[in-house]
């Protein structure tokens, strides 16, 4: 079926799979995506844009990982992208990117402790900080400084 088609979609089933994960470790009863416009919650790039790397990451048969982000020159700050509203496909796109560029910076188990923190009751941005050991707005500042140099 699609989920093993090479037309794009075999990354969707292990995409979606990390989204049950996720409603796990954030101990989420109900609708796994809390308002998204406050700014305490994990953001949509952050939620969209680790299944992402999961869903690629899992089916490695995709030919470009970093298929499409390149065609978004005009871009907003990641941190913009915390809601689907300003575009419906870029917390995806650059959701994966950053993810990886949080995997790449601070490592996978460190990563996943975001989620877990968030799961014990703190906010997105102190979950943040005490997995990664930097505030929030440094992260989104040196992803948006380096993310342009990247494509």
């Amino acid at each position: 079926g699609w989920a093993t088609s090479d037309n794009g979609l075999g990354a969707v089933t292990p995409h979606e799979i990390f989204h049950v994960w996720q409603k796990s470790a954030y101990k989420r009863k109900g609708n796994n995506n809390p308002d998204p416009n406050n700014f305490l919650n994990p953001p949509v790039w952050f939620d969209e844009g680790s299944a992402e790397l999961f869903g690629y990451l899992i089916y490695k048969e995709r030919s470009n990982f970093y298929e499409g982000v390149g065609t978004y020159r005009d871009f907003q700050p990641l941190k913009r992208y915390s809601t689907r509203n300003l575009d419906p496909v870029l917390p995806y796109l650059l959701g994966r990117v950053a993810s990886e560029y949080i995997v790449a910076s601070v490592g996978m188990e460190r990563f996943l402790q975001i989620f877990f923190n968030v799961g014990e009751g703190l906010d997105f941005p102190r979950a943040f900080e005490k997995a990664t050991g930097v505030t929030l707005d440094f992260f989104y500042e040196k992803f948006d400084r380096n993310v342009r140099k990247m494509f």
